[in-house]
């Protein structure tokens, strides 16, 4: 599991990260993007398992406790998964992109480059 920093197509992480997602609203890649946001709460982490790739969402707005209150915001089976490829960008260091079956994709990524790495890695290896 390791922490996610960003996903939303806003005009400054437009500018640092580049397009953020293809395939429209009705693609996977456009769900799965509708079933993270419609989950409420900050995304804040991702797993892959043998089954899916899952975000988990921190719903906790409590500023006197601040342990996370985690839930899930978005999955996708592996099977719906093609292939994840980290992003060479420089300035997006811990992007990849997630594409999906159908040819749409959606960036996700890392504060650190070596934890995108060892994500990807993992799907590389079927992990």
């Amino acid at each position: 599991m390791i922490g996610l920093e960003h996903i939303a197509d806003q005009p400054m992480e437009r500018a640092i990260w580049g397009t953020t997602m293809d395939g429209g609203w009705n693609s996977m890649a456009g769900r799965f993007l509708v079933d993270l946001t419609s989950a409420g709460g900050e995304p804040e982490r991702q797993a892959l398992t043998d089954r899916r790739l899952i975000l988990l969402v921190n719903h906790n707005t409590s500023r006197r406790n601040p342990a996370p209150q985690w839930d899930s915001g978005a999955e996708v089976p592996r099977t719906h998964i093609a292939r994840m490829t980290p992003h060479s960008k420089v300035i997006s260091r811990g992007r990849f992109d997630v594409a999906f079956v159908d040819g749409s994709w959606i960036a996700l990524g890392s504060l650190q480059r070596e934890r995108m790495e060892g994500f990807v890695a993992a799907w590389n290896r079927g992990e």
